[in-house]
């Protein structure tokens, strides 16, 4: 890649071989039930390196992140509101979805949990380090079958129609394109309709990372919620997709 994800791909390159370490140190802190500081240091880069590099440099990985990982939600689960922050919750939602993008399967209690998580995750933004994960909060809940809260944050009512119009383009705004998105999961619209903006929206997303509006969280979210939704195919299979979208946007 020496398009405009190369800053992306020359990060992954220089730090896949830290992961195995950065695992271990998740894990070490899972075990020592400090789940606030395993994700507090998760930076996304599971999500990023999958974008960059493909998903068969990260499957190993991901088979080894996912019974402490399946630990640390139950130990969340049963401390209720205070595991987490909210801001940190999308982290989680976001090392879940990677897993769940490069084939494993969360075990059902874990994937409820996640799922109520994500309908009731408010990340606010007015803090302008956090206005990434405030949109992604609602991204997430595309990913995670939460219309509450996606359509929330896209500024769309609980009940007001949300028709796809193909000819829309959200240019810069990271609301607008969830609205965009939103309303294709929600008409399960033919994937030749929507795949001219999801292009659209992945050569923009460079120029929005740049501006602290997005990250590889945002693409991922997004990408599952396609995947799954509107292409129908296997969400195990999301990860090739998200890879392929970037690799083309990044060569054209």
């Amino acid at each position: 890649m020496n398009g405009p994800f190369a800053p992306q791909k020359r990060f992954a390159e220089q730090q896949l071989a830290n992961l195995p370490r950065y695992i271990e140190r998740v894990c070490r802190h899972v075990e020592g039930a400090d789940p606030e500081t395993a994700f507090a240091i998760y930076p996304g880069d599971v999500a990023t390196f999958m974008a960059v590099l493909g998903s068969a440099p990260l499957r190993p990985h991901a088979r080894a992140m996912l019974d402490p990982f399946v630990r640390s939600m139950r130990a969340a689960a049963a401390k209720g509101d205070s595991a987490l922050q909210p801001v940190l919750w999308v982290n989680v939602l976001g090392l879940a979805s990677s897993l769940r993008s490069l084939g494993c399967t969360l075990p059902e209690d874990v994937d409820a949990f996640l799922r109520e998580r994500a309908q009731r995750l408010v990340v606010a933004p007015d803090a302008s380090s956090f206005i990434a994960k405030h949109w992604n909060s609602g991204f997430a809940a595309l990913a995670w079958d939460a219309p509450i809260r996606y359509r929330a944050v896209a500024g769309v009512l609980p009940d007001e129609p949300l028709p796809f119009d193909p000819s829309r383009d959200p240019a810069l705004s990271v609301q607008g394109w969830l609205a965009h998105f939103a309303a294709a999961v929600e008409a399960r619209s033919a994937w030749s309709a929507v795949a001219p903006a999801w292009e659209s929206f992945v050569a923009l997303w460079p120029l929005l990372f740049k501006a602290g509006s997005v990250d590889s969280h945002t693409l991922l979210f997004t990408a599952e919620a396609l995947q799954l939704h509107v292409r129908a195919k296997p969400r195990g299979e999301t990860g090739d997709f998200l890879f392929e979208s970037v690799s083309e946007a990044d060569s054209a």
